[in-house]
């Protein structure tokens, strides 16, 4: 048997609606452990967010991984240790977090303790009822210039067109230095440049000897595509973005509330176990 690494994002892929596992999607995850192949959880989330999903589930054993802050930080579960973390300049932070105040765009950093922002907000308190990040308020830019970020994020749930603007607006700035990308409509997210989930799929692979050709990965939105268009089998749900499901190889008739995830472990990696 051939050992697979499947690459999961959480959110409206592993994860249903109302933050839920489908019965089915954990026997598809028990059965792939059980087949000797390994699981790895790509979220944007953080480091103590991810793990919480991954204990809930009992991913925290070895075989499992997690890629926190969208490929920025690869965690081994089962040895319980960092393999990788790459945060952007604190004069980045500083100058991103400086220009979005400025636009009149909430935004909040994560230095890996948690969030750091200028202030609280309905924004904020929203993104918070499911992360539960601790929160430090900031008195100045100095705090983002003297302290490491994995990323920024910048929140608006009732004007997308918005954060495109301000993203289009700060494009010339990020060359080299930065990347960004929606995951999803309300979020508009930054890492340092060239830090994505398929890069991290990339480096995890290696790292264990698994070649590209024996990952799968399973997304639905644009900050997932990297990691699509990555793996050897890159696979849509049926509930994900446009843009991602013109670049999957296979799109799942099933959606998140309908165990989409054990759609695809069951066709590409348990058949053939």
């Amino acid at each position: 048997m051939r050992r697979k690494l499947i690459f999961l994002d959480l959110d409206d892929t592993l994860l249903s609606s109302d933050k839920s596992v489908t019965e089915e999607n954990k026997r598809a995850l028990r059965q792939a452990l059980s087949s000797g192949h390994g699981i790895a959880v790509a979220t944007g989330r953080s480091l103590r967010g991810g793990l919480r999903v991954m204990e809930s589930l009992g991913l925290n054993r070895d075989g499992c991984f997690l890629l926190a802050f969208h490929g920025c930080l690869l965690y081994d579960c089962g040895k319980k240790r960092r393999l990788l973390a790459e945060t952007m300049e604190g004069s980045d932070a500083a100058e991103l977090m400086g220009r979005l105040r400025e636009y009149g765009i909430y935004a909040q950093a994560f230095d890996g303790h948690g969030i750091v922002t200028w202030q609280e907000s309905p924004e904020l308190l929203r993104y918070n009822r499911v992360a539960e990040e601790p929160v430090r308020l900031a008195r100045g830019l100095s705090v983002f210039q003297t302290r490491q970020y994995f990323k920024v994020m910048a929140i608006d749930f009732a004007d997308h067109e918005k954060l495109e603007r301000f993203r289009n607006v700060f494009a010339p700035r990020e060359e080299g230095r930065l990347g960004s990308f929606f995951s999803n409509p309300w979020y508009l997210e930054y890492c340092r440049a060239g830090c994505d989930k398929g890069r991290g799929l990339k480096t995890l692979a290696g790292m264990l000897g698994i070649p590209i050709a024996d990952t799968v990965a399973v997304g639905d939105e644009q900050n997932d595509i990297p990691m699509i268009l990555a793996a050897g089998v890159g696979a849509a749900m049926a509930n994900g973005c446009e843009e991602l499901r013109r670049s999957a190889d296979y799109v799942t008739a099933a959606d998140q509330n309908h165990s989409g995830v054990a759609e695809v472990i069951d066709k590409f990696v348990l058949k053939n176990s």
